[in-house]
């Protein structure tokens, strides 16, 4: 067909500065969605010969990798874009240049939740994610920073009246952050090998974290013992006093440890599971 106009940087009100990904036409054909990877959607008016940008959205005020926009949808008299984070954003012009709501979720596998204080809980995801929701309002936020660079995460832990979040992931490390969950923090712990599970104790301090090398305790960032064990662990909690250590393994079997002074004593065993052990709780 015949080529009647272009959106580029050369239309009334700018263009993208990146690769387009996404258009999207509007019932009427006189509006068109666009997303790009320079982080920034655009409405356009494409109701004359020359396209005019009617609205740029922005998505951050220090926009990162992740506010790359990927897709986009009209439906009706609604629209929005998807980020690379998996954000959907719901647009409106008549609002201005930023969304009007965002819903924000996991776009891996999640591997992890702990409740925090009051009503929160937090989720974890193998791309080394970390949200914080609230039961009115949904995934408040994603933890920022560092993190785990990206690892898997395993585990997560934290009681109502805690202070920190505690992550660990397939780096072997362990992180302690600052509640609310809003940024990673800084505080890391090294690990004797590949961890499947954490927990902490009431106090918030003490905890146990399993991995492939040992049944590790710790208290707050130092390590007090590290048990080697000829089975396979696949999770690990502890009780609220910080009394009593339970190992879930692959050979379907519950191992109960007493906690004795930095160190644990020989298990009891709870047999007669039918199949590898995948959580335990005290």
């Amino acid at each position: 067909g015949e080529k009647i106009s272009e959106l580029s940087s050369g239309s009334k009100g700018a263009g993208h500065t990146g690769s387009i990904y996404s258009c999207n036409w509007s019932a009427d054909s006189k509006q068109v969605l666009t997303a790009s990877a320079d982080k920034t959607a655009k409405l356009w008016d494409v109701s004359q010969a020359t396209p005019t940008v009617l609205t740029t959205f922005a998505f951050a005020d220090k926009p990162q990798i992740e506010h790359m926009q990927v897709g986009g949808f009209w439906l009706g008299s609604f629209m929005g874009t998807v980020g690379l984070s998996g954000d959907i954003h719901y647009l409106d012009p008549r609002a201005g240049s930023e969304p009007v709501r965002v819903v924000r979720g996991h776009s891996k596998t999640v591997t992890a939740v702990t409740s925090g204080p009051g009503d929160e809980v937090y989720t974890a995801s193998y791309d080394g994610v970390v949200n914080r929701w609230q039961t009115k309002e949904g995934c408040v936020n994603r933890m920022r920073g560092k993190g785990h660079g990206g690892a898997g995460l395993v585990g997560l832990a934290a009681h109502h009246f805690s202070t920190n979040i505690l992550s660990c992931g397939l780096d072997d490390k362990l992180i302690w952050s600052s509640l609310p969950g809003e940024q990673f923090g800084s505080e890391q712990t090294s690990l004797a090998g590949c961890p499947s599970a954490v927990d902490l104790a009431a106090d918030g301090e003490t905890g146990v974290c399993s991995t492939s090398k040992g049944i590790q305790l710790f208290r707050g960032q130092k390590i007090l013992s590290t048990l080697t064990m000829d089975y396979e662990p696949t999770t690990a909690c502890i009780s609220p006093d910080g009394k009593e250590v339970a190992v879930g393994s692959v050979d379907m079997q519950v191992y109960v440890y007493q906690v004795e002074g930095d160190a644990l004593t020989q298990p009891q065993v709870l047999t007669k599971h039918r199949g590898t052990i995948s959580c335990a709780s005290f």
